[in-house]
């Protein structure tokens, strides 16, 4: 995952009831020696009283209602898989991006759409080394990262069809990723324009990945194991 990408309604509300994350080594009692994806229906399955897509929808409508601008934060690995000795997020560069999401700088920057996940990602941001934006620049081994992906999106595919398939809209279907080869990965520019994307369409951070919520300018916008069943 990116760094930070910019969300849709419906693609923020898809990332808030998957609720994906990670065990983290050393944070729970009895956790893996290394970090282990799960998804936890909006990072609170166990205590939801309602549906998921209930509250994804709220969301979503919150978003509308007062012009928020939704991001996601990738606070977790970069560059390889963390079974792999895939190193953390720089502090500095989780930081780098907060602070441009927060004076507004982050959101006048260029955006390209990365395919097969419909993520908007920048091309720049201050401080921030430009190949960590692209998963793509990240990964030193295409085959590897190309493998990982496909196990990815497929961990989301199947999980999403367990738990929201059958209460899914048809815009919350369609922010489900979907698998791209990527031919290479070091010399891959981030290229691919909005009008070619795949139909996959209060500020706070959760575990490995969150949304952060800012509100949004009147100016155009520039171009561009799971925890616990749903309730």
């Amino acid at each position: 995952m990116p760094p930070v990408a910019r969300l849709t309604p419906e693609q923020a509300m898809f990332w808030f009831i998957m609720g994906y994350t990670a065990n983290v080594p050393g944070v729970e009692a009895g956790s893996l020696p290394v970090a282990k994806p799960i998804f936890s229906s909006c990072f609170g399955g166990p205590f939801l009283v309602r549906h998921a897509t209930f509250y994804g929808e709220q969301l979503a409508r919150k978003m509308t209602e007062h012009k928020a601008r939704v991001w996601l934060l990738n606070t977790g690995y970069a560059g390889g898989r963390a079974d792999r000795g895939a190193k953390r997020m720089p502090l500095k560069v989780t930081r780098a991006v907060i602070d441009a999401i927060h004076d507004g700088s982050l959101d006048q920057e260029e955006y390209c759409v990365y395919p097969g996940w419909g993520l908007q990602i920048p091309k720049s941001c201050s401080r921030v080394p430009p190949q960590l934006l692209d998963p793509r620049k990240a990964w030193k081994d295409v085959k590897a990262f190309n493998e990982t992906t496909k196990e990815l999106v497929t961990m989301f595919q199947d999980s999403f069809q367990k738990r929201f398939a059958a209460k899914a809209s048809d815009a919350l279907k369609s922010a489900v990723p979907k698998y791209v080869v990527v031919e290479c990965v070091r010399a891959c520019p981030c290229a691919v324009e909005e009008g070619e994307r795949d139909s996959t369409g209060c500020s706070f951070i959760l575990a490995c990945l969150a949304p952060v919520f800012t509100p949004v300018s009147d100016s155009p916008r520039p171009k561009v194991q799971e925890r616990a069943d749903a309730r």
